[in-house]
């Protein structure tokens, strides 16, 4: 008998049972394009009716490797792939053929999917992406697509190649859907994956020069009036500042539904440095103004109560009363 690879391996009455799996091996995020790359071992098992026969009659052989594109194979594709242009996944191998017709193919595949990328949380961000398998042109009715009878972990069969990303939880979902176009149902896989950013380069490369900023930025306020270093490290701070702001336009998408904690930290710093300047100028100005007048009585009272403890300001009124004897005797009187 000829084999017909274009041909499905059964009756037109009876259905094709396909198990499909995913082993995730490596995963990448593309943060600007809202993308997901998903590489993976994609696991194929139905039964070959046409390839089937006794174990007797070839001198006890139970199974054979025969290419993939000498056999038929299911045409599943990922529906929602961000590659338009092509639906072509996995890679070529071999199949496994055993004795009773059963079928094992587990090609490397590579799927690319767009995401809802949320970087709220940037760089301790986590994220879903959803993939859609199905058959693209057998309905329900010929093929019947599912996954393993045994139920995995929570985070599926992965074997993560170290990276950038952490798998927390894998699930596969079986959906029946039915479409204008035909009363034959249509079976599909819906495979959930979660990630979480592994990120500990970040923490020395975001939030320490966070840190140091913040400390810049007081140290403004902890000079004296008079210190013109005050511009000096306002300049840095702010010249620190507009670096990193830079550079999250390029690491991360600029038109994003979500803007980063750390960039609205950034963001709002520089507003405080901005701030910070036009409060030195003031205060150096009034500091190298000549003390022509003395300090008010009113103010003067106000300060000399509790609330200079608070402020930690001291014994004021005998600072005042030093500094223009003449002014506050005479106010007294």
């Amino acid at each position: 008998m000829k084999y017909d690879k274009f041909a499905r391996p059964a009756q037109h009455t009876n259905v094709t049972s396909v198990t499909f799996q995913l082993v995730i091996k490596h995963i990448e995020v593309d943060e600007i394009r809202s993308l997901m790359v998903v590489n993976a071992w994609s696991s194929f098992t139905w039964v070959d009716e046409k390839l089937k026969w006794n174990e007797s009659d070839y001198g006890g052989l139970t199974k054979l490797h025969v290419g993939d594109h000498e056999i038929w194979q299911p045409d599943v594709v990922l529906y929602n792939s961000a590659l338009g242009n092509s639906v072509d996944h996995y890679g070529n191998t071999h199949c496994v053929v055993q004795m009773d017709g059963t079928v094992i193919w587990v090609p490397p595949s590579q799927f690319s999917v767009y995401c809802d990328i949320n970087l709220r949380k940037w760089p301790y961000d986590r994220h879903t992406c959803r993939l859609y398998f199905g058959s693209w042109v057998y309905d329900g009715e010929q093929i019947y697509l599912k996954r393993p009878e045994y139920k995995t972990s929570p985070e599926g069969d992965t074997e993560m190649d170290p990276c950038e990303w952490t798998v927390l939880s894998v699930e596969e979902i079986e959906h029946k859907k039915y479409y204008t176009c035909c009363s034959e149902p249509y079976y599909n896989i819906e495979v959930l994956i979660s990630v979480e950013r592994r990120s500990p380069t970040y923490a020395g490369v975001v939030f320490t020069p966070a840190f140091v900023c913040v400390v810049l930025t007081l140290l403004v306020f902890w000079l004296p009036p008079p210190a013109s270093e005050k511009f000096l490290l306002s300049g840095v701070t702010s010249v620190i500042i507009c670096m990193f702001l830079a550079y999250f336009s390029q690491k991360l998408p600029v038109m994003g539904a979500h803007t980063p904690l750390i960039v609205e930290f950034y963001a709002y710093n520089l507003i405080l440095v901005c701030l910070s300047v036009v409060v030195s100028v003031v205060s150096v100005s009034l500091s190298r103004r000549p003390r022509t007048r003395p300090v008010p009585w009113a103010i003067n009272q106000l300060l000399s109560s509790r609330l200079a403890s608070f402020l930690g300001l001291g014994d004021t009124k005998n600072k005042f009363t030093s500094m223009y004897p003449r002014q506050d005797s005479e106010e007294l009187h």
